[in-house]
């Protein structure tokens, strides 16, 4: 085959002394300098988890003639790779994805392009990466050495080992482990290395931005992901990180109040406009950083106007500009749920209102603007504006009766997923046999739900998840709508993407609930999801009916929904601003867990371990807790246990507790700061 003018030259450095890889010093070949490249790694070694998605940082020089284009129609040009064996040099996968140049790279010119690899098993690897002109001939043809790197992917399932159970120390690492359940603490190590690899920062209007992204292949900080992943990142980022996103969305706020939805580097941001959800969902995400760093950083002005006021104007518009006054509920566009694309179009026009779109009320939506509102009324009753935070409530107040009576299905026992605000069938279809697990979690969060509806909600999510045999929780629609009632190919099959997938995102917060509330199933359902994670070997975007991930790998609202199940549920610590309350909820198996506010320098942790088998007259828990937080810590646990009945606390060692206080079903116990060690013993009754 004829050479093409590309390739001929690569420089490169290696710091290994495998025969197959270049041995640590700079090696030029230069066949034909008339046609030449300089091909270089920003890093040498590359070490990865098996659930990471491999990208390799490459230099690269335009030394040719000739320009390199990957949108030619004829002879473009990618950067590509083979996978070898580190052992025999063998080659195990020729052919591999390719990565393009995001634009035509002049002779001379000098580009970094991340070379993508597709996700390997664990194992050692020799990855070739060599240039392609597609359809004719890989350079290394072309009397071209290809560059050798050697790549490490560990296995993520088989490296997790017991932590050390620190109860005094402060360190910057959320850890929890569970003793018999893999699966769980398969979940601490996931979730955190998530949040790791999609952390992002820039600039944005010439200040510094940082942030999460949705996950892999997801470059925005949207405003929904980060208000789910902010009662997380709160414990683990400093006070610059948690809010400099939220400022930046701030910066960018419309005189009527109006957010946009996303915003990137290179000063882009828009909005998909069918939800009504980003003016709520920011003003919860700031409410939620302000228990960890106080609420005196809503003072602070962007552009004049303080952040409090800003959110304060954010709900307002919702009131304005998406209120259907008929219902005196919030509207949006008709969208599955908490979904923003809508059942029009079959490209992006979906993810916008036009003149001909449906509207609803729909209880997603609802119960995000009724917790928005208490939350401002909290912020405002905090700096000392009693009239504000008393506006808030009554508004909230008002709303609350409107989602009750129109979103409330007595018959059915949840709420519907939406209902039209000219009150007809449009679909011809029954929607109100739609059971909406992400709207129905967040009606229990908000506190929309009663406590009798909540009891009949967790009754629809179980019995739905078998009926239409999910193998988690998470299925978000069941049933689904029907086959092509959504028009854009993303979602026009049930049970496919936001039209009855699994996500995680809500099933993670639909069992925490499932925790708070005393449900029986919680356990259970937490292992269901944590088991398909580890299967997975990540928390994908969404998953099918059989738990198989789907869309983005790497997702970072699923791995902060699913941390909050277990820290907040299973573990049962509640921390706030003024007061730290912690329910294990363990039952007979044996849980360490260490929480710690980087922006405070503070931490909690505890043991907590079933010292009795259950079969004896006798059964006791042993609590070691340890922190350095000033403020009020009270541990709860259940008068009963099963058949056994609390009969007494006893301290160990130096150990002092404050207070001791029998309630009709808790016994609260309150901490002194600092480690204490005490028995909780059960007997069965006579």
């Amino acid at each position: 085959m004829t050479r093409l003018p590309f390739l001929n030259i690569l420089i490169l450095t290696l710091l290994t002394t495998s025969p197959a890889i270049s041995s640590g010093i700079e090696i030029e070949y230069n066949f034909n300098p008339e046609y030449s490249a300089v091909l270089s790694l920003s890093n040498i070694t590359i070490t990865k988890y098996d659930f990471e998605r491999v990208s390799i940082p490459v230099i690269i020089q335009n030394k040719g003639l000739n320009s390199w284009n990957s949108f030619a129609k004829i002879a473009p040009v990618f950067i590509s790779y083979h996978l070898l064996s580190q052992n025999s040099g063998e080659v195990l996968q020729h052919d591999n994805i390719r990565t393009s140049f995001r634009k035509e790279i002049l002779p001379g010119e000098k580009t970094l392009i991340n070379l993508k690899l597709e996700p390997l098993s664990f194992g050692v690897y020799i990855i070739q990466i060599d240039l392609v002109v597609e359809g004719m001939h890989w350079f290394k043809k072309s009397d071209t050495e290809p560059l050798n790197l050697l790549l490490n992917i560990i296995s993520s399932t088989e490296n997790l080992s017991i932590p050390i159970y620190e109860l005094e120390s402060v360190n910057s690492k959320l850890i929890w482990y569970v003793e018999g359940q893999s699966e769980i603490n398969y979940c601490a190590f996931l979730s955190q290395k998530i949040l790791e690899n999609n952390f992002h920062k820039f600039l944005f209007q010439g200040k510094s931005v940082y942030g999460f992204s949705a996950g892999l292949g997801y470059q925005q900080i949207w405003i929904r992901d980060s208000s789910t992943i902010m009662p997380i990142a709160r414990y683990l980022y400093p006070e610059s990180i948690l809010t400099s996103w939220i400022m930046a969305h701030l910066s960018l706020q419309k005189q009527s109040g109006e957010l946009q939805d996303w915003l990137m580097e290179n000063n882009k941001y828009g909005k998909n406009n069918t939800e009504s959800d980003q003016e709520s969902n920011l003003v919860i995400a700031a409410h939620e950083i302000s228990k960890t760093i106080g609420y005196t950083w809503l003072l602070n002005d962007i552009n004049s106007r303080s952040i409090l006021a800003r959110l304060n104007d954010a709900m307002n518009y919702l009131f304005d500009q998406r209120l259907d006054v008929h219902t005196g509920l919030i509207k949006s566009g008709h969208t599955a749920d908490w979904g923003d694309v809508t059942n029009e179009f079959t490209d992006e026009r979906a993810l916008q209102l036009h003149d001909s779109s449906k509207e609803v009320v729909g209880i997603y939506t609802n119960s995000l603007v009724f917790s928005a509102m208490k939350k401002l009324s909290y912020m405002f009753s905090s700096l000392g504006d009693i009239n504000k935070s008393i506006f808030w409530t009554e508004k909230a107040t008002i709303l609350l009766k409107n989602i009750q009576r129109y979103l409330w299905q007595e018959d059915m026992g949840f709420f519907r997923v939406h209902q039209y605000i000219d009150f007809k069938d449009h679909d011809y279809f029954d929607e109100g046999n739609i059971f909406p697990m992400g709207g129905n979690a967040l009606s229990i969060e908000a506190g929309v739900a009663t406590s009798t509806q909540i009891q009949r909600i967790f009754h629809q999510a179980i019995v739905r998840q078998k009926i239409y045999i999910m193998s988690t929780i998470s299925g978000t629609l069941l049933p689904p709508y029907p086959k092509d009632f959504f028009k854009h190919p993303i979602m026009n099959d049930t049970f496919e993407y936001q039209n009855g997938g699994q996500w995680d995102w809500f099933g993670g917060r639909f069992v925490l609930q499932m925790f708070i509330h005393d449900n029986a199933s919680a356990f259970f359902k937490m292992t269901e999801i944590c088991q398909k994670a580890i299967i997975n070997k990540n928390f994908f975007e969404w998953d099918t009916v059989n738990g198989q991930g789907e869309g983005s790998p790497q997702y970072t609202g699923n791995a902060a929904a699913i941390s909050r199940m277990i820290v907040e549920g299973l573990f049962g610590i509640n921390w706030s601003d003024t007061k730290i309350r912690i329910q294990p909820r363990l039952a007979q198996n044996n849980g360490y867990i260490y929480v710690p506010q980087v922006d405070n320098n503070q931490f909690l942790s505890y043991v907590y371990k079933n010292m009795m088998p259950p079969d004896t007259d006798k059964l006791i828990i042993k609590y070691s807790f340890g922190s350095n937080i000033q403020i009020s810590k009270t541990f709860i646990f259940p008068k009963s246990f099963g058949k056994y009945h609390y009969s007494g606390v006893s301290t160990i060692g130096d150990t002092i507790l404050l207070k001791q206080i029998v309630t009709e079903q808790f016994i609260e116990i309150h901490l002194n700061t600092g480690r204490s060690d005490f028995l909780i013993e059960y007997k069965q009754s006579p």
